[in-house]
């Protein structure tokens, strides 16, 4: 089990959205994915982007209030709310100094027997995952993000 975070943008292609599947990986924020497993905290993704954990709790909530007063929300509201919050690039380039010292601290707490190099490479896929917003949104794009935990 574990925190996976995708992101999306306006017009993503099905080729872009395959390559966020990436069995699990800890290491493919280039495509707008991020991993965390649930092995102890800190967790550097709720330090990213906590709306998107509200994001999914707050969807859960409505779905559950619809379901007890025997109603479906819309299919097309449904399609809209699964894309994920609503996010601007900046927030994320100024959360990721706080995100890459929380990263640290969790492979050190929890995977102290990571070698450099591996941390490193965790790092740099928050780093990548904060330049793919930044890219798509200097495109034109909208930014969302989505939390599955």
């Amino acid at each position: 089990m574990g925190i996976d975070i995708y992101m999306n943008w306006d017009d993503i292609t099905e080729d872009e959205k395959n390559a966020q599947i990436t069995g699990f990986s800890t290491t493919s924020g280039h495509v707008g994915y991020l991993r965390e497993a649930y092995h102890g905290g800190p967790y550097a993704t709720e330090t990213l982007v906590p709306e998107a954990f509200e994001w999914v709790q707050e969807i859960g909530n409505l779905m559950s209030c619809a379901e007890m007063s025997g109603t479906e929300l819309p299919d097309d509201l449904l399609d809209l709310l699964s894309r994920g919050c609503p996010m601007s690039a900046e927030t994320l380039q100024d959360r990721l100094g706080s995100t890459i010292l929380r990263v640290r601290e969790r492979i050190d707490k929890v995977y102290p027997m990571t070698s450099p190099e591996d941390a490193d490479l965790v790092v740099s896929s928050y780093i990548s995952f904060v330049d793919l917003a930044l890219e798509k949104q200097a495109e034109g794009k909208n930014i969302y993000v989505y939390a599955s935990h």
